[in-house]
């Protein structure tokens, strides 16, 4: 009797085992497929190194989102492209997917009140004493707000806007009021954008789809998912 249980149980086993192999395998070319999808609607001519980056990009977005079509109907072209690159995706030094908008959500305005007993203390967290908020400046790279500068005493912009949920590093003016200080800044993305024109030009010049995306987004790493 036991040997059966026992025959049963590893029959079982294996069957769950199988079915979950299955599964796994049926997800991976669904995804290719989004991926190859995607780059089909949205390619205008471009290079092969440019869709080869772009499909990068967009198999990170796919993963994040979780939302991957079956039954997709591509062009063998396009197959052939997210091939090239299967498995790749972009990730911080953290190993987190990062998303990557492909447009520029410009007209987008956000404003965030912080009252200034607040970033007071939180100057204090991060070993910075001040003694007042006149005179706050940012230090800018490529549009995007690095650091703040504030009585000449210099903190990460990040870890602010991690602490007040700032929407952006794309800072328009820093006002304050007697009470507050009054940040208002454009879009709702703090990684950059993918810019498809600059990507054509950049293969033009012999780049590569990894040296296109290191040129876009130096800090984050191309892995295998």
């Amino acid at each position: 009797m036991k040997k059966v249980l026992m025959f049963v149980f590893c029959f079982i086993s294996i069957f769950l085992i199988s079915c979950g192999n299955i599964k796994e395998k049926n997800i991976q070319p669904n995804l290719e497929l989004a991926v190859a999808k995607a780059l089909q609607s949205m390619d205008n001519n471009y290079s092969d190194e440019t869709l080869k980056s772009l499909s990068i990009i967009v198999r990170t977005n796919l993963l994040i989102e979780d939302k991957i079509e079956e039954n997709l109907d591509v062009n063998e072209k396009y197959k052939q492209i997210t091939k090239s690159t299967k498995d790749k995706v972009l990730k911080n030094q953290n190993g987190d997917l990062i998303k990557i908008p492909l447009t520029e959500n410009s007209n987008y305005i956000w404003q965030k009140r912080i009252k200034k007993g607040e970033l007071l203390n939180f100057a204090l967290k991060n070993d910075i004493s001040l003694t007042n908020l006149k005179n706050i400046e940012t230090i800018t790279e490529n549009n995007r707000v690095k650091s703040i500068k504030v009585g000449g005493k210099i903190f990460d912009y990040n870890t602010l806007a991690k602490s007040f949920n700032l929407e952006s590093n794309i800072v328009k003016s820093i006002e304050t009021s007697k009470n507050e200080v009054i940040i208002t800044g454009i879009n709702n993305n703090f990684y950059g954008f993918f810019d498809i024109n600059k990507a054509e030009q950049l293969s033009n010049n012999n780049y590569n789809f990894d040296g296109i995306l290191k040129y876009f987004f130096n800090d984050f790493l191309i892995q295998n998912n």
